[in-house]
């Protein structure tokens, strides 16, 4: 009676249907009808591995192919939701197209994560986005390797390369269409000075959201635009931005927040000062978290469409992979959900 065991090797399947290794190999490996291997003998070799609980080394078939099929994550933010849910989305997307992730986090140091993807093969990489290590000349590097790479989502900014995109394939959120609906919809609510408040400027969505704001809202009003000479980030930074306009008496009526971490923070700051959210001031932030829906009260925001971020940077990974050079960059559209924070929603 042959037993299953975790570590069953051609060696024993060949060894207990008493056939050559090479035999053995052929079958499992689909060729038995190209290699001549009767069906009989084929069958009986199946039925052994499949009783001895085989399992392929999928490793070792890649690297005689050539490929390895495995693909580097790289994940520069464990902290920042949407970035979690891009990444969440491209572990699902990539085995349905027989490809294996390999995670890494910038956590864990550039060069560790470097050292990884090259002592693994990655044929490709996705970095969810990147930090200061990861130059132009990094990159470069890297697809010397011959490794194809996408930037999904958010990147960091480089002084001495803020204005240019990077020299790969990205696929991120519309940061001016989602500005000109936020614009919009405030302007409908009959909102006449509306401000911005500014994300961390190494962040590409923070530079691109101010410049679409400050482009859009020239037609309608003076740009009022509210800034920490700090990166700090999430709750704090919208408290503290909204503080120094209370501090500076600079009025506004409404206010469009870099996320929707920052704009609860604004929330939080004007609530605690007797400021009526919409009526005093509406506010709207970006990315539609789940916090967004609970925060009180109810924040509207623009959604980032992150399941679609993480499913194209995939297709785009997959073109690479099949010798397409073409460098593409793809802006997914948003979507603004509109709740209590800027106007009464009905009851459904």
């Amino acid at each position: 009676m042959l037993k299953k065991t975790a570590n069953t090797t051609l060696a024993d399947i060949s060894k207990a249907a008493g056939v050559s290794l090479n035999t053995a190999a052929k079958v499992l490996a689909g060729q038995a009808e190209n290699a001549r291997i009767s069906e009989k003998t084929a069958k009986n070799i199946k039925k052994i591995a499949a009783q001895l609980g085989y399992v392929p080394n999928q490793m070792a078939r890649n690297l005689r192919a050539k490929k390895t099929r495995v693909i580097g994550v790289f994940v520069a933010d464990m902290l920042d939701p949407i970035s979690a849910g891009i990444t969440h989305a491209i572990l699902e997307e990539l085995p349905k197209h027989n490809l294996f992730p390999l995670l890494t986090v910038a956590e864990a140091g550039y060069e560790l994560c470097r050292q990884a993807w090259l002592r693994n093969r990655v044929d490709g990489l996705i970095l969810c986005g990147t930090m200061p290590q990861i130059t132009p000349s990094v990159l470069a590097d890297l697809k010397n390797y011959g490794i194809s790479i996408v930037i999904a989502g958010n990147y960091c900014l480089l002084p001495e390369h803020s204005t240019s995109l990077p020299e790969v394939s990205l696929v991120h959120i519309d940061n001016n269409a989602g500005m000109r609906l936020a614009i919009n919809h405030l302007i409908e609510q009959k909102k006449q000075r509306i401000a911005f408040i500014t994300g961390p400027k190494s962040h590409s969505d923070a530079r691109d959201r101010l410049q679409a704001y400050e482009y859009i809202i020239k037609d309608y009003q003076k740009p009022i635009i509210a800034d920490l000479d700090t990166d700090e980030r999430f709750w704090q930074r919208g408290y503290l931005v909204v503080r120094h306009l209370a501090e500076q008496r600079i009025k506004y009526d409404a206010i469009i927040a870099y996320d929707d971490l920052v704009a609860i923070g604004a929330i939080k700051f004007l609530g605690q000062n007797g400021v009526a959210i919409p009526n005093d001031v509406a506010i709207i932030g970006f990315d539609n978290l789940p916090q967004a829906e609970y925060s009180i009260p109810a924040l509207s925001s623009l959604e980032q469409p992150v399941g679609a971020i993480g499913q194209r940077s995939v297709e785009l990974l997959l073109k690479h992979l099949s010798q397409q050079k073409e460098i593409e960059h793809v802006n997914m559209m948003p979507i603004l959900i509109t709740r209590e924070s800027t106007k009464t929603v009905p009851a459904s």
